[in-house]
């Protein structure tokens, strides 16, 4: 089981769901985050009641979320919402080329981690493929709640903030580890190809990431780039917003 390993990095189990959700109802960086998006006039006039509002309206709504399906339906209703109100349309082809029974290891072009992640995300559930883990950078969490909600959508922390080069090496080999433990255990990954987005739209596998995917299989008799090749069903992803 990769659970016992690697507890502060994997995203949450169902048996999770509902404390997570619970500890997401009382975060008031949250609440006061729903607060100003929603009704902004309201939290500037009359914060602390715009703050029960919130509270309550992530209350109803976090009521019958019990499982990380469960979350992933609700999210793909938003999807499915936010495609219709602000989009001529999404589109996928390739996708008919995999098999529903092997885990991929998708490496995908960035632009934003939350929308070509999702995206794909839902281009698999929506063909009813099972939906792949998510490699998010520590980098992104300046808040705690973020965290939480980014594991209960399947994704799970890449560390890249540690100091000094022991530290950074080992980091590199526990989210390998992570990876192939993930992989090995029939679940697909996704991960972009280079850490930040790409601002001059060349897009190019980092050779760094090619060389911490294969920190796990270091010790296998055959460490070269085609043995691991024939060992992962590796997927490129590429996505494209058109204007």
């Amino acid at each position: 089981m990769i659970v016992d390993n690697f507890d502060d990095i994997r995203p949450y189990q169902d048996a999770e769901v509902a404390g997570v959700m619970e500890r997401l109802i009382q975060d008031p960086d949250l609440v006061g985050s729903v607060a100003a998006f929603l009704v902004p006039r309201w939290y500037r006039f009359l914060p602390l009641s715009a703050r029960m509002f919130a509270r309550q309206l992530l209350r109803r709504r976090a009521k019958g979320l019990t499982t990380i399906s469960d979350v992933q339906v609700l999210l793909s209703g938003y999807f499915e919402h936010m495609i219709r109100r602000t989009t001529d349309g999404f589109s996928c082809s390739g996708i008919e080329r995999l098999d529903r029974e092997l885990p991929y290891l998708f490496i995908a072009n960035h632009r934003d981690i939350a929308m070509d992640s999702g995206f794909m995300n839902y281009a698999l559930w929506s063909n009813d493929f099972p939906t792949s883990q998510i490699a998010v950078g520590d980098n992104l969490f300046s808040r705690g709640f973020e965290s939480d909600l980014m594991r209960l959508t399947k994704s799970f922390v890449v560390v890249r903030n540690e100091k000094g080069l022991k530290a950074q090496y080992a980091a590199l080999l526990r989210t390998s580890a992570y990876i192939r433990s993930t992989l090995d255990a029939g679940h697909s990954v996704w991960i972009s190809q280079r850490e930040g987005r790409s601002k001059d739209g060349f897009d190019r596998t980092e050779p760094a990431i090619l060389k911490m995917f294969m920190l796990a299989y270091r010790n296998e008799a055959d460490e070269s780039v085609s043995a691991w090749l024939n060992q992962v069903q590796l997927v490129p992803v590429s996505i494209s917003y058109e204007v």
